[in-house]
């Protein structure tokens, strides 16, 4: 409504039309999404003795936030896990100190990824989405960028796992099957 009254109907119907298929179609698989520049100055930050704030994020508002009372120092810990989908990235590998350091990767079949997916979005009501657009959004954002960002990295791992679900666990998984290990 507002912007009809300050541009053509037309135009503010396509414009409008155009906003509403950008914000359906954001992937955040890519890892545009991921401040690398913040993670390598906490990571090197906390490896030098500091303490630093770890942002929460929601998948319902698509915000983060950082709280205070999430304050982390290394003198507090022992071992830290930088942990995630991009964690072997020329970004974030590039620009950390690597001494100490040991990688890890687990690699998923795509129907283990879809498992897990649909359980974390819909049966632990994570986000907002159908079960449609669940099945949607990994078909058309998840695997792409996953064969295009992320499994390029796992071979940067100094240790590989294999993560897949039986047939049987995938028919009868719930909230509490997450993750089963096998080593290669």
């Amino acid at each position: 409504v507002y912007l009809n009254s300050i541009m053509p109907p037309f135009v503010a119907d396509k414009f409008a039309e155009k906003l509403k298929y950008e914000f359906e179609h954001i992937s955040f698989d890519e890892p545009f999404c991921i401040d690398f520049v913040r993670l390598c100055n906490d990571v090197n930050a906390f490896n030098k003795g500091g303490t630093i704030y770890v942002p929460k994020y929601s998948f319902k508002t698509g915000e983060s936030e950082i709280v205070k009372s999430s304050g982390i120092s290394k003198n507090q810990y022992d071992v830290i896990i930088v942990e995630g989908i991009y964690a072997l990235r020329e970004e974030l590998l590039n620009n950390i100190d690597l001494d100490n350091t040991i990688s890890v990767a687990i690699n998923c079949d795509p129907k283990t990824l879809l498992t897990r997916r649909f359980n974390r979005d819909i049966n632990s009501d994570r986000c907002s989405f159908t079960p449609e657009q669940v099945i949607i959004s990994f078909l058309t954002q998840t695997m792409p960028a996953f064969y295009s960002y992320i499994y390029p990295t796992l071979s940067r791992a100094d240790i590989q796992y294999s993560a897949t679900l039986s047939n049987n666990e995938i028919q009868n998984s719930n909230k509490s099957i997450q993750i089963k290990y096998a080593s290669n």
